[in-house]
């Protein structure tokens, strides 16, 4: 049966702590108690551990031994248009599943007025729903959610040193597949639009910021479908 894996920091050389609602989570509903073992992420790496002490605080473990964490994945930061909160956030655990990084919510210029405004208030929720899709996927790594920024901002602000991509609707963009070729292993920003698409301005601003346009193929796919259909090319190629 597998286990479980929490995320936890370092207390001492063989000592780690879980706090706050994890730490709740595993005093109070599993009921962890000196001597139980449960796996840990800590700094990128995989252990197991022994419960040294638990309260509703904090659950401290001692006697850590390194396990084997799987290989290394390309990092890809998902900038991903806000649409309809639930399946955003459908996007988001689907996302983390697939071994994205990070995710940067976008205000775009055809983003609902309604869920612009709400936006902001959701930012806590996605993360808490990155972090429990991360561990039923027994990641090692804990997926970075940003508060929500407008799309122009986003693309001026990406990592300089890896491959930038705008997914565009319709196939006369270059295939995604294609540029991600051209760049394996090589870190990935990868835009993901509103329902409408980008705006001229939009696109234009990720030009100016070196992002390449990419299609996945002339039909035309909700956003959900698109970004876990780019993320799983990402993880291929």
């Amino acid at each position: 049966m597998s286990r479980r894996l929490f995320f936890a920091e370092f207390a001492a050389a063989d000592r780690a702590v879980v706090r706050g609602a994890e730490a709740r989570h595993l005093a109070v509903v599993l009921r962890a108690r000196p001597g139980k073992e449960y796996d840990l992420a800590i700094a990128g790496g995989k252990f197991r551990a022994t419960v040294a002490k638990a309260t509703a605080a904090a659950v401290e473990f001692e006697n850590l031994r390194p396990v084997e964490a799987g290989a290394a994945r390309r990092e890809v930061t998902l900038l991903a248009a806000i649409f309809r909160f639930e399946r955003f956030e459908w996007m988001v655990e689907k996302a983390t599943e697939l071994g994205v990084a990070a995710i940067q919510p976008l205000i775009a210029a055809r983003t609902a007025a309604p869920l612009a405004r709400a936006a902001a208030a959701r930012w806590a929720r996605w993360e808490r729903l990155a972090l429990a899709a991360a561990q039923q996927a027994r990641r090692v790594d804990a997926v970075r959610v940003q508060p929500p920024v407008a799309a122009p901002a986003a693309f001026a602000g990406a990592g300089s040193g890896a491959a930038r991509i705008l997914l565009t609707a319709g196939g006369a963009a270059p295939a995604l597949g294609e540029l991600l070729t051209a760049e394996t292993g090589r870190a990935v920003v990868l835009a993901v639009g509103p329902e409408g698409g980008w705006s001229e301005a939009e696109e234009r601003a990720a030009r100016d910021a070196g992002f390449a346009a990419a299609s996945l193929g002339p039909l035309i796919l909700r956003a959900e479908t698109a970004a876990i259909a780019a993320l799983a090319l990402c993880e291929l190629a």
